[in-house]
């Protein structure tokens, strides 16, 4: 993915001019979707990266990508400065973030020239980094050895270039290639169709050596990703010095499954969205696959499409949808943490659409609609296919930098033939980080030999711990239950009651006062007390 600065909205702010949008597009990529290489060439300095601070030191410290860092290429001034003893830099925040951040980069000391920099980038990227030899990528090390030695008329600018990071590392490669077979039972060869709008397209395909032989022991799972044909796109011109500059992207997702592999082989099916450009060009298909120990990817520009088809089908609504907060356990206006995790479920007989068109048929997700804090989140890329179907999937968000306090949240949501669906749900956000209850009731009530104790609280996903206590009208505990929940949803009904008390014995009908009180993993605590009624 390329972010060119100027195609974003420029937003003055007291302290100068700002890219809200680049931040927010950076944090995404970095912390919630991952990327192998970050390349960046502008200006940069001990603080930040661009005038307009696209990148700040704390914005690094809250990368949470712990589990997918990337290698850093930053061809700007002074990102490195390690010898700066008053600040951390930028480049020492990324490698020292136990929480995210860097794996290694290459990054620069000292003030850089930008024309001398973007050769120097182009030489480290494209023809050292990324260019495999004898099959495999070069050690990091010596592509940047290579790139040091370029040229002696640059030496000077070269020199304040260093590499943070074991140079015997490699950039992740995959072992294996997968290739497409055939397409709508055409062996790849001999098709030569046009994939059109709302047609159903079925795909084969398979695991394969670098020998060209079908891998016949991979066993595991492929995700394919098809891109609708090049868009283009325009840079805005917003400072004065500034040219409108016309770019292509790649970036429009047509379909991305989630498929078995077995035996090293795989097909799949997805009907092509009507939203996609009519003209005929050529699309890619992406291809990344796994088995536990191994990896195989590839990519094709080799497959028309344009148009519509021939015969369509009658579709005039979208199946299914909801809405969650946290899991499947959410009730409406129930208390979750800080950062809130939006789960949706999605199904449609034809498909989802995941495209987006620019005029309003995106995965969107509106928060707080009607009020100074309303917030508006594209949620394309956040969708996943369920395994082996191209009409069920969901979407995970995580909603960060809430407020305390009462939230709306609006889902909509589009299937293949545009046909939209919405959903809607409200939750509360505490005023700490301390566990909270909400909700707290048992069901049925009056009863007679069960109920079911619920509440909400706001520690989804961690261990905590219930006590029980049911108490007579007088003050006295008649019986006492503790229990252990793992990974508790944010929702809980597991704790269940037969009216007897600690001896065993049915307790007489009448009013009774319960005390329900949580431990999270932290030692916090939350309480409250409510009444039940016993029939006989």
């Amino acid at each position: 993915k390329k972010i060119w600065l100027d195609a974003y909205e420029q937003v003055s702010f007291g302290s100068g001019n700002k890219y809200p949008k680049v931040n927010e597009e950076i944090t995404k990529m970095v912390s919630n979707k991952g990327t192998l290489i970050f390349n960046y060439v502008g200006h940069g300095g001990e603080n930040s990266m661009a005038h307009e601070r696209v990148v700040t030191r704390d914005e690094i410290v809250n990368w949470d990508n712990y589990d997918k860092l990337s290698f850093y290429i930053t061809a700007s001034c002074e990102i490195a400065k390690i010898d700066n003893l008053i600040i951390e830099t930028p480049g020492e925040l990324m490698l020292m973030d136990e929480n995210g951040g860097a794996i290694g980069m290459v990054a620069t000391t000292r003030a850089v020239y930008i024309g001398l920099n973007t050769r120097l980038n182009s030489s480290l990227v494209n023809d050292n980094l990324l260019k495999k030899v004898n099959g495999q990528k070069p050690a990091i090390g010596e592509a940047y050895r290579i790139m040091r030695n370029l040229s002696a008329s640059e030496g000077t600018n070269q020199r304040c270039f260093i590499l943070l990071g074991d140079p015997a590392m490699r950039l992740l490669d995959y072992q294996y290639d997968v290739v497409t077979t055939a397409i709508n039972g055409t062996e790849i060869g001999l098709f030569s169709d046009t994939l059109k709008a709302l047609s159903l397209v079925t795909i084969e395909g398979e695991i394969r050596g670098k020998d060209g032989q079908v891998v016949t022991d991979f066993m595991g799972e492929a995700y394919p990703t098809f891109y609708d044909k090049k868009s283009k796109y325009k840079t805005l011109g917003q400072d004065p010095s500034s040219k409108v500059i016309e770019f292509e992207e790649q970036n429009r997702i047509i379909y991305k499954g989630k498929v078995s592999v077995t035996n090293g082989k795989f097909s799949f099916k997805f009907v092509v969205p009507k939203d996609i450009a009519y003209n005929v060009a050529k699309g890619k298909l992406s291809y990344y696959a796994k088995d536990g120990t191994r990896d195989a990817g590839g990519t094709e520009y080799n497959y028309p499409i344009g148009g519509t088809s021939d015969s369509l089908m009658v579709d005039n609504q979208f199946d299914e949808l909801e809405l969650f907060i946290d899991d499947e356990s959410w009730v409406f206006g129930g208390t979750t943490s800080g950062k809130p995790l939006l789960l949706a479920h999605l199904k449609d007989s034809n498909g989802i659409n995941t495209i987006g068109s620019g005029i309003g048929r995106e995965m969107e997700a509106i928060i707080d609609a009607g009020t100074e804090g309303q917030q508006s989140v594209i949620l394309n890329d956040y969708f996943k296919a369920q395994l082996n179907s191209y009409t069920e999937g969901t979407i995970e968000y995580p909603l960060e930098n809430m407020s305390a306090g009462r939230h709306t949240l609006k889902l909509i949501v589009w299937d293949v033939y545009n046909n939209s669906a919405e959903a809607y749900t409200e939750f509360v956000i505490g005023e700490n980080e301390d566990i909270s209850l909400n909700n707290v009731l048992n069901y049925p009530n009056p009863f007679n030999n069960y109920t079911e104790f619920h509440f909400d609280h706001n520690k989804s996903g961690q261990n905590i711990t219930v006590k029980l206590n049911i108490l007579s009208v007088a003050g006295n505990v008649v019986k006492s239950i503790t229990q252990e929940i793992t990974n508790a949803p944010a929702h809980s009904s597991e704790i269940t009651w037969d009216g007897r008390d600690d001896f065993g014995d049915r307790l007489a009908r009448g009013v009774y006062l319960y005390n329900l009180e949580v431990r999270a993993e932290d030692g916090t605590t939350s309480s409250k007390t409510e009444k039940l009624y016993i029939v006989n």
